[in-house]
């Protein structure tokens, strides 16, 4: 176990800078003057701010458990710090910086034989709790301070002793036992639960299947029969499309071969007939139109000619009378009518003949629709029969598969029926084992929880507490009364509950219910050492360090030269014992004098 050598503070609130160095171990006197405040005697004179820095350099907190924030820093000061170093060259340094640096607010330092590393007092706290123990356990067994409260020290309510006295019983490994457990128990309630919803579901669906088995085995008669009545519906529907189609196909062969033979016989021949006068009468309507056109230049040569003074024949130029002219421009005027009146004939017998013509493409044009409509009809009845066809396949096809699956599908259902139940079967089989398991999960927890295995190791570790409680007793109240643990305590109705338990009782072996405070006082030192006397004994503390902070002030005089005299006993252990009472210091050999002045704290060896 190692032992605090010195401690060495900066600007950790009125500490502006102190060392302070013990050579051995020992009871240290830690007293107080109040330049500042001289009414006030030793009160805020820094005697707690010198043990808080002891504490936070350790577990970052003050001797309560409190976090120490940046109020600790002293005014002006950016950065405060505190090192402790002990005999075995383990050195802590905890730094807390007004504003971040490097991104940490409070810096870690720690150097054993095992490590030397500094960082984020979070990440590096680890390595002080594997060297000096987790913090509620140091303040619980080291920090003994007056509170207002029934209980003087830093066990101050019974979860902190329960705390403490289970790490005496190393029930932090039946803690996390227990927490495996009861998490293991969960998942197998969980198991159970999933188990139970499997079955029901299992039996659930096979009550389906039998449902459905019967209803397959009552329906499918009716099932076959509807298909097969469908089925031959479609055949007789299939058959009469069939030869409907079929005398179709020979009514449009038959009046196809009538159709064609007047297209190419009568009519064709019509057609070309008409064509052919057709270019005959056009081309007698050319000539025509020379004709009238070469009757027309004579006309107007004549004309011009009558018009002259002489008139000569434009062939042998020899003159011509006046006469001859107009016999001549009758004539010509004559023949240019006849040859309109042809030209005219010939254009009626044209259009004659076109209209015929066009009557005869008329006539084959209907024949062509009537064939189309016809041929269109026809394709009509067979795409019915198609349809038809189509349909008495997939009837056929349903009817074929709805028989050869009635077996099947009855089978399946059977089949499904047997694997339901064996799953049904193996479930309840697991379920079984599940519900084995989970009965012995509860008894591993029962016994490892505080009426268990832990119950047992306190009733053992016991008898040797209550042996130191009544030594101490003896020296500390010296007529009989002594300090008695128990694990159960009597509650006003008069049951008893399970509960660790620290009580009075007086000379005759009473309990004392209402304790004056000189008793409570001696209780709680008694326990206090008792406590740390069971630690030592089994080897559950790491570090030499107690610390009293203003603890005898409801003791007597009697009282506290008795308890001082208990400390003195304690010779290996390093004691601060801070008190207003001066006299005090004279039962001490080694002393430390917090001296406020100007604002300022100065540790003074003395």
């Amino acid at each position: 176990m190692r032992s605090l050598r010195s401690v060495t503070i900066q600007n950790f609130r009125l500490i502006q800078k102190a060392r302070v160095a013990f050579d051995s171990p020992g009871v240290y006197y830690i007293g107080g003057e109040n330049t500042d405040v001289p009414h006030a005697d030793s009160n805020m004179s820094g005697k707690t701010t010198y043990l808080n820095a002891i504490t936070w350099a350790l577990y970052g907190c003050d001797l309560n458990g409190s976090v120490i924030t940046s109020t600790a820093i002293r005014n002006g000061e950016t950065e405060c710090k505190v090192t402790l170093a002990f005999d075995d060259g383990v050195i802590v340094s905890r730094t807390r910086y007004k504003t971040p640096k490097n991104g940490l607010t409070v810096r870690l330092y720690v150097r054993s034989s095992n490590i030397k590393k500094a960082g984020r007092d979070s990440e590096m706290q680890r390595y002080v709790d594997e060297l000096f123990g987790v913090r509620d356990i140091f303040l619980a067994s080291h920090v003994f301070g007056y509170s207002d409260s029934a209980s003087p020290f830093a066990l101050r309510s019974d979860k902190e002793q329960k705390r403490l006295f289970d790490l005496l019983i190393d029930s932090d490994d039946f803690d996390r036992l227990c927490a495996s457990t009861t998490k293991r128990i969960r998942d197998c309630e969980k198991k159970i639960a999933e188990a139970d919803f499997s079955i029901a579901s299992l039996e659930s669906r096979r009550s389906t299947l039998n449902e459905l088995l019967e209803k397959e085995k009552g329906f499918s008669s009716k099932r076959l029969f509807a298909l097969k009545t469908k089925m031959l519906d479609a055949l007789a529907v299939y058959k009469s499309a069939r030869e409907k189609s079929k005398h179709a196909d020979a009514a449009l062969k038959s009046y196809r071969s009538k159709v064609f033979e007047r297209l190419n016989g009568k009519l064709s021949k019509k057609q070309s007939e008409l064509s052919d006068a057709l270019i005959s009468e056009f081309e007698k309507r050319q000539d025509v139109g020379i004709e009238i056109k070469s009757l027309r230049s004579r006309f107007e040569e004549l004309e011009a000619l009558s018009k002259s003074a002489v008139a000569r024949c434009p062939l042998c130029e020899n003159q011509i009378s006046d006469e001859h002219v107009s016999t001549l421009l009758d004539g010509v005027k004559t023949a240019l009518e006849n040859a309109k009146t042809r030209a005219q004939e010939i254009s009626e017998h044209i259009d004659t003949l076109q209209a015929a013509k066009t009557r005869c493409l008329a006539k084959s044009s209907v024949l062509e629709q009537r064939l189309e409509r016809f041929a269109a009809s026809n394709n009509a009845l067979s795409h019915d029969t198609e349809v038809a066809r189509a349909t008495y396949r997939a009837a056929k096809k349903s009817f074929e598969n709805e028989h050869a699956g009635k077996e099947g599908r009855i089978g399946e259902l059977s089949c499904e029926i047997s694997k339901a139940s064996l799953e049904h079967a193996a479930q309840t089989k697991a379920r079984k084992h599940l519900v084995a398991y989970n009965d012995l999960l509860m008894y591993i927890r029962n016994a490892l929880s505080p009426k268990g295995i832990r119950a047992y190791k306190t009733e053992m570790i016991l008898p040797h507490l209550n042996a130191i409680a009544d030594e101490f007793s003896g020296r500390l109240f010296g007529d009989g009364t002594h300090v008695m643990y128990s694990t159960q305590k009597q509650l006003k109705s008069g049951d008893l509950a399970e509960r660790f338990d620290v009580s009075i009782f007086d000379p005759k072996g009473e309990l004392v219910c209402s304790p004056s405070a000189g008793q409570s006082m001696r209780r709680d030192i008694i326990h206090a050492l008792s406590m740390v006397r069971l630690c030592n004994d089994i080897g559950k503390r790491s570090v030499h360090l107690l610390i009293f902070d203003e603890t005898f002030r409801t003791l007597d005089r009697c009282g506290i030269e008795t308890c001082i005299e208990e400390l003195h006993r304690m010779s290996d252990e390093l004691i601060f014992v801070a008190e207003h009472d001066v006299d005090l210091s004279v039962a001490f050999e080694h002393q430390i004098t917090a001296r406020r002045k100007a604002g300022r704290t100065s540790l003074i060896m003395v």
